[in-house]
């Protein structure tokens, strides 16, 4: 099952995004996800992306949390692969 979801970007423009629920992923996977959410979140960080900034958190925790879910949806289950797929195109979003 796929939900949609409409987030405003920076210049308050909405967009629809559409994500897989976690509750469609097993343990496994599920732990897997933590692992490359926290990993994305502090390579980001690590990098002083523009997308970690006070104002764009939330929205980037939103979007990496959405990359993630469509990458496992695919069937990615390497941490790694996960983790740079989520956030892929997250700072250029937060420009």
């Amino acid at each position: 099952m796929v939900y949609a979801t409409r987030i405003a970007n920076r210049n308050g423009d909405v967009e629809l995004v559409r994500a897989v629920p976690f509750s469609e992923f097993d343990p496994r996977t599920i732990n897997l996800l933590n692992v490359a959410w926290s990993g994305a979140l502090r390579e980001l960080h690590a990098l002083k992306s523009n997308a970690v900034s006070t104002d764009r958190i939330a929205e980037t925790v939103l979007r990496v949390n959405i990359n993630l879910r469509v990458a496992a949806a695919a069937g990615e289950r390497d941490p790694e692969k996960l983790k740079q797929l989520a956030i892929k195109g997250v700072d250029d979003a937060s420009k």
